[in-house]
């Protein structure tokens, strides 16, 4: 996603992504006193609990009386049963789900996105581990592949990066992407850097607040933590969950090899993949009544990717729980009522976010499945381009393709040779000073 595109990820989830207010817990904090001292316990837990999670995975578990201290116990009560319910694994989530007695509480959303370790938990229900190790030990228990989602900032924050914001609206709470994500992976999730965040003050008191830059990427590991695939940047659920399908039962098929068998099989996998594309390039271009088509791979300008994007409106569109979040997030529920009744047939301000944000998601996904993910495509088939290790490969995503390497502290926003007419081109801290970054 070039700059332009993520300006205008900026803007249209502006009117999606509002603040859902304070919901007094920090996601591993203390949800209630905020004493900030659960994040640490957490965390320092981590081997503990994956042997807690083993043994509540062989049979069905009776939260009820976790979940009551949880939600109306004191604030220590409550922190320490959001820990042990954390603990438990996806099944705790899917109890704090199943009853609506639990949802008019005051503290079950707080309680429900802290066990889950994701914003916007009750729609997608889906629950992420933090720690990749404790995700590869269930992985392997369970013969699945891990998903694990590489961000900026924290999915537990309402502030995290565009594309994330979408992945917990738009995406992940699609009724078929959620049942693939819950039934064929374990989800994980691990920040890269912190979200670059620019408050807009006008001077009178009223502020703006957005994230300004930041993508996200979802690698899809084998069960011994071995690298099948990655997917850059946001996806349509449509295309997410064919790519997902494909990419998840070969993980599930490469995870007892050894490494020569997996780096052919793997290899053999991604020339497979680029010749499918290349049929789905030329017979999108087709429909579009282009010919020749330009060339599979290249970046074109906005105006070239809406011409393919069209045909990927349907399956873009945001359903089920998922327009439900897409709404959540949109203007104040009474004051489109009245439009909508003032205005009869006329388009009101929610319609057109959701067109807004359909097309938006529907141009990401030709662009980022025919040119990023060509790409990568071609990193696999090459021995010699591909980075194995893990994070060196997700830098290289980042700085290559992306085009905001990770360990530029400025994140591309300030450049040396750019003028201004502001000292130091506004840079402020630290860094600047030690740095000629």
């Amino acid at each position: 996603m070039n700059m332009s595109r993520r300006w205008l990820i900026g803007a249209v989830v502006a009117g999606i992504v509002g603040s859902l207010g304070s919901l007094g817990v920090g996601y591993g904090e203390d949800p209630f006193a905020q004493q900030g001292t659960q994040q640490t316990q957490v965390q320092s837990d981590e081997q503990q609990a994956r042997v807690a999670v083993a043994k509540k995975a062989q049979s069905p578990a009776d939260y009820t009386e976790l979940i009551r201290q949880a939600l109306h116990g004191t604030a220590e009560e409550s922190a320490r049963a959001v820990h042990e319910l954390r603990n438990s694994g996806p099944s705790a989530v899917q109890a704090l789900l199943a009853r609506p007695e639990y949802r008019p509480a005051a503290r079950w959303v707080s309680v429900l996105d802290a066990v889950a370790q994701q914003r916007d938990a009750l729609y997608s229900g889906l629950y992420w581990y933090t720690d990749l190790d404790q995700a590869l030990d269930v992985a392997k228990r369970e013969h699945k592949p891990v998903l694990s989602l590489r961000l900026l900032g924290k999915l537990t924050d309402e502030l995290s990066c565009a594309n994330s914001r979408f992945f917990r609206t738009a995406l992940y709470p699609n009724p078929n992407v959620r049942a693939l994500l819950a039934d064929k992976y374990v989800l994980h999730w691990q920040t890269v850097r912190s979200v670059p965040i620019i408050t807009i003050d006008f001077g009178d008191g009223r502020k703006l607040e957005r994230t300004i830059t930041g993508n996200s990427l979802h690698m899809i590991l084998d069960e011994q933590g071995r690298t099948v695939d990655v997917l850059p940047g946001l996806y349509g659920p449509g295309v997410f969950a064919q790519q997902l399908t494909k990419t998840g039962e070969a993980a599930a098929s490469y995870g007892k090899m050894n490494e020569a068998q997996f780096q052919h099989f793997r290899t053999e996998f991604h020339k497979k993949q680029m010749e499918e594309m290349h049929v789905t390039w030329q017979a999108d271009w087709v429909k579009a009544g282009v010919s020749p088509a330009p060339n599979l791979g290249m970046e074109l300008d906005d105006a070239t990717w809406s011409q393919i994007a069209g045909q990927y409106m349907t399956a873009s569109t945001p359903r089920g729980d998922a327009a439900q979040a897409v709404a959540s997030k949109g203007p104040d529920a009474e004051r489109a009522g009245r439009l909508a009744l003032t205005k009869s047939v006329a388009e009101t301000p929610m319609m057109r976010m959701v067109r807004n944000v359909t097309k938006s998601i529907s141009e990401d996904t030709v662009r980022n499945e025919y040119h990023l993910h060509a790409r990568i495509h071609m990193w696999f088939m090459s021995q010699a381009d591909f980075v194995a290790n893990r994070d060196q490969l997700v830098n290289r995503v980042y700085s290559d393709l992306f085009l905001s390497p990770v360990d530029d502290p400025w994140y591309g926003l300030s450049k040396p040779d750019v003028y201004s007419a502001i000292p130091k081109d506004g840079r402020i801290g630290a860094v600047a000073a030690s740095s000629g970054r």
